[in-house]
């Protein structure tokens, strides 16, 4: 299988629907994402702990609402101190998995400890056959996670 990391980043910023959809357009079958969690608690789009490399803004994901995130703007490709800023925004993992439905599979990456908020995602767009979990867990714990 085509797998593309953090979805088609030479041409839009990482993590970013637009860079999830070319990738899908570019013959990728299973998209790798990585997924934080707002203040709010929303799964949301994001390599990093913090948005500084990658958007406008400071700080951590985890201390900014949804409402904030959304008012940010992706940087382009894989961000940093010289990338230009582009109209792109953070997207939610819905909103991902809305846009891959019948088209990719997505491996989930850095939500195993959230891996309960993004299997309701999933479950809320109908979309819980296109999810690969990933993460480092013991054996028990994916046992325990499939079993409910």
């Amino acid at each position: 299988m085509i797998l593309a990391h953090r979805g088609q980043w030479r041409e839009y910023p990482e993590n970013s629907l637009a860079a999830i959809n070319e990738a899908i357009e570019d013959g990728a079958e299973v998209v790798e994402i990585d997924v934080q969690l707002t203040a709010d608690g929303v799964p949301v789009l994001m390599h990093d702990t913090t948005v500084n490399r990658t958007t406008n803004g400071k700080g951590k994901v985890s201390d900014l609402t949804l409402a904030q995130i959304k008012n940010l703007r992706l940087k382009e490709g894989l961000g940093g101190n010289t990338a230009a800023l582009t109209k792109h925004k953070i997207p939610t993992l819905e909103e991902v998995m809305l846009a891959v439905k019948d088209r990719a599979i997505v491996n989930l990456d850095k939500g195993w400890e959230i891996r309960d908020k993004m299997y309701a995602v999933l479950v809320k767009t109908d979309t819980v056959d296109h999810g690969l979990f990933k993460g480092s867990p013991n054996v028990e714990e994916p046992a325990e996670f499939m079993a409910k």
